[in-house]
């Protein structure tokens, strides 16, 4: 029976899906009423805060638990942050219609960082990180 790589395939989906919706041009469709401040900072940030937990299974699932949870998560967290940095460049220096932003940057480090205290805080006690 095949081993399961259910956060293997989970992080490696998201992560092309990040780019996917980062690097392409969508039409621009006359939009609601009402414009929500920010919004983009926060699907920046739920899409790294998800990416950070599918992640850190992955890095467990791929090392077979050799990492500590708090490796796995600095581990993770460097690789995302570094992605999300190569991603706000593409977008700056290769596409016409989107724009690399600082504040993507700070956003995807947020949504990083507050995963990686969530796991840190739920694992911290008796239960441990598989």
């Amino acid at each position: 029976m095949p081993k399961k790589r259910l956060y293997t395939i989970g992080f490696v989906l998201w992560l092309v899906m990040i780019a996917f919706v980062c690097l392409s041009t969508f039409p621009s469709d006359e939009g609601p009423a009402f414009e929500i401040p920010n919004l983009d900072k926060a699907v920046h940030f739920f899409l790294y805060l998800i990416a950070t937990l599918l992640g850190t299974g992955f890095i467990r699932e791929q090392f077979k638990g050799r990492f500590t949870l708090h490796q796995s998560i600095l581990k993770i967290l460097f690789f995302l942050i570094i992605f999300g940095i190569i991603i706000e460049v593409i977008q700056m220096e290769f596409t016409t219609t989107r724009s690399g932003e600082v504040n993507d940057v700070l956003a995807n480090v947020a949504g990083a960082l507050t995963a990686g205290t969530l796991l840190r805080l739920f694992y911290s006690g008796k239960r441990a990180f598989k």
